[in-house]
């Protein structure tokens, strides 16, 4: 069903837009537009590039097979977990239909509060692009394929059936030792009732059970609680196709369904709303009102830029990568990096993963929220400590974005960093800005950063971590991925990072405690290191 394809050659058939919203919930049927027309907005998915599937070769039966397994099976597992559901007299004759039809698929479920109203909720699942945006923490990339006149075929019969969206996504995890798992489904939208909905992707080999291939079930009813509230109703499973040969220090909780279960659907998505609602305290400069969104958009560009450096397959225009993918360290060139001002940008990135035994994913990231900070400013010559002039947090603090600086003769040199807290994935991710950036985006707001390229705000390298439970329970450990910038002397200091943070974590002055050598990998590195 792959095919190459270009960047900006993704079509953006069935997605709705901004103007096809309804005005409220119930008031009236989500609307797509036609065939072909484009939704009026840059998307992510055009600057990628990755394989776009074309329209599958399926028959109208078979659409319709798919979606009555695919909403049976999801609403009889929410229907068991969440009575109010069952006792809906809409959806009596539904369980009736379901009685005996299950096939016993294991699902994980979760339940939430949204703050965002039900049609707009459903909006951003449906357009494929927001949805890849909302939930960045899991999702890699996307691209929506063609699904033929399967929708009209669908409303002939089912009125209630208001959208459908061939889906191809990729889903990451946060390390260079897993390769993403491609997924292609079929997204059906079904209003239950006004003011209540069904979301269900399926894939389409996912009731074949020879399949040899990634495969997906979910579903999200959404119901409406308010003019700017909904409850939600997460059900999903996953069934990814990996070789029982393959271990790495991740294979016990994709075993466990962690990545891509419902839990961690719900808890990015409600990450991403809080995070919309931060606000500034702390502040020891100057900001302007659009200072805020500058922030959010240069923070969630770092993390685009993170996600590369720990992709599978590394974008080749903006790196050289110098390992294999047999190595447990990744080093590589950025390809093009923009020098800014005094700071001395370096040019290469190393990665690697390690196992924190014994300590808790929470402890892990408060260490780190300092310690990376600390790891940024100790390269930088001069008197005088570091100082933080601003935060941008949410009222909880899963979400902290800080700017710091330290002055270099006549010039600060400023670091910003977020510190994204989730249960599931926490993120701590810094990169380099300029005076000029900071004037221009934070305190005279003379520019949007919407207004830049996608280009220019990656030009500087990030570095930082990802932090994941390695397992269930409060005290699982952890599993930690680390980014950093390299300098002239990357061997070293890599190393002697490495040594402290991991020393730091463990509050001990021993050596460093893994069960695998971290620079075995690239010899090659230590020699020119030592010759050097």
């Amino acid at each position: 069903m792959a095919e190459t394809l270009k960047k900006n050659e993704i079509t953006e058939e069935h997605q709705v837009s901004e103007s096809s919203k309804p005005a409220s919930a119930g008031s009236q049927a989500l609307k797509v537009k036609g065939e072909g027309q484009a939704s009026g907005s840059s998307t992510s998915v055009q600057e990628r590039n990755f394989g776009k599937s074309k329209t599958p070769n399926l028959t109208e039966t078979v659409y319709r097979q798919l979606y009555t397994r695919g909403y049976q099976e999801v609403m009889k597992v929410a229907m068991d977990e969440y009575t109010w559901l069952s006792e809906l007299p809409v959806l009596h004759s539904l369980r009736e239909e379901a009685t005996g039809f299950g096939s016993g698929i294991a699902m994980s479920t979760a339940t939430a509060t949204i703050p965002m109203p039900a049609s707009d909720m459903v909006s951003m699942m449906m357009n494929v692009t927001e949805w890849e945006k909302s939930f960045s923490h899991i999702v890699y990339g996307s691209a929506v394929f063609g699904t033929g006149n399967a929708l009209q075929f669908l409303q002939n019969e089912d009125a209630a059936i208001q959208n459908l969206v061939g889906v191809f996504t990729k889903v990451q995890l946060p390390t260079t030792f897993e390769p993403m798992w491609d997924f292609d489904f079929l997204r059906y939208l079904k209003e239950i009732t006004p003011g209540l909905y069904a979301i269900v992707d399926v894939s389409i080999n996912f009731f074949d059970f020879t399949r040899e291939s990634n495969a997906r079930l979910s579903g999200l009813i959404i119901r409406e609680n308010g003019h700017d509230k909904c409850e939600i109703i997460w059900v999903d499973t996953a069934i990814v196709s990996r070789p029982e040969e393959r271990v790495t220090i991740y294979s016990s909780i994709i075993n466990f369904g962690l990545p891509i279960s419902a839990g961690h659907w719900t808890s990015t998505l409600l990450w991403k709303q809080k995070r919309q609602s931060s606000a500034f305290s702390k502040l020891k400069i100057s900001v302007h009102e659009s200072a805020g969104p500058n922030l959010l958009e240069i923070a969630h560009e770092m993390k685009l830029f993170y996600k590369e450096c720990v992709a599978q397959v590394p974008d080749n225009n903006m790196f050289e990568v110098y390992t294999t993918d047999e190595d447990e360290v990744r080093l590589m060139g950025i390809k093009s990096c923009t020098p800014k001002g005094n700071l001395d940008l370096v040019t290469c990135m190393c990665i690697t993963s390690i196992e924190i035994k014994d300590k808790a994913p929470l402890s892990v990231f408060n260490f780190l929220v300092k310690k990376n900070l600390q790891l940024l400013f100790s390269s930088l010559a001069g008197p005088g400590m570091p100082g933080q002039v601003l935060e941008f947090a949410t009222d909880d603090g899963s979400n902290t974005i800080t700017l710091h600086r330290k002055k270099i003769g006549r010039e600060y040199i400023y670091y910003l960093q977020e510190a994204s807290r989730g249960e599931y994935c926490s993120f701590v991710i810094s990169r380099p800005l300029t005076e000029d950036e900071v004037n221009t985006f934070i305190i005279n707001g003379a520019e949007s950063v919407r207004d830049l390229s996608k280009e220019k705000l990656r030009s500087a390298a990030v570095s930082g971590f990802a932090i994941m439970p390695n397992g269930l329970g409060p005290e699982c450990g952890s599993l930690v991925t680390w980014v950093m910038q390299l300098n002239c002397d990357p061997i070293t200091d890599f190393i002697n990072s490495v040594n402290a943070v991991v020393n730091g974590i463990y509050e001990t002055a021993e050596g460093v405690k893994v069960e695998r050598s971290l620079f075995a990998c690239i010899p090659f590195l230590r020699s020119e290191g030592n010759d050097g």
